[in-house]
């Protein structure tokens, strides 16, 4: 399957309700609750992060990021599918056309810094 059909396979992409998240500079820290993770996001991914709140559909963010970084939205989409998808595996984010998408819940940064039985 091409990357763009695979784009569209996947429609919408959002974050997980299980995890709590910050930007820290240009970066990102996310921590996933229920698994017990972090991950440290670069600029680029972080950007990307941002962008996964189920409003655009995943080929709308990927031409958006293609526009702001100024290269062909096909380079976007080879780069950034394969993150989404690693993303989707971790369980970090979810897909948004699924009928099991989890409800986004608020986290707060307390929790993230001070998590359960530390």
């Amino acid at each position: 399957m091409a990357r763009t059909d695979k784009t569209r396979a996947l429609r919408s992409v959002v974050r997980h309700g299980d995890v709590a998240w910050v930007q820290v500079d240009r970066e990102v820290v996310v921590h996933h609750h229920r698994h017990g993770k972090a991950y440290l996001l670069e600029p680029m991914a972080a950007l990307l992060w941002q962008c996964l709140d189920g409003e655009s559909p995943l080929a709308e963010v990927f031409a958006d990021i293609a526009d702001v970084v100024a290269v062909p939205v096909d380079t976007v989409a080879n780069d950034c599918l394969p993150v989404v998808q690693s993303w989707l595996a971790a369980e970090i984010v979810a897909d948004d056309s699924s009928p099991t998408v989890p409800s986004p819940s608020i986290r707060t940064w307390r929790r993230l810094v001070d998590p359960p039985n530390a």
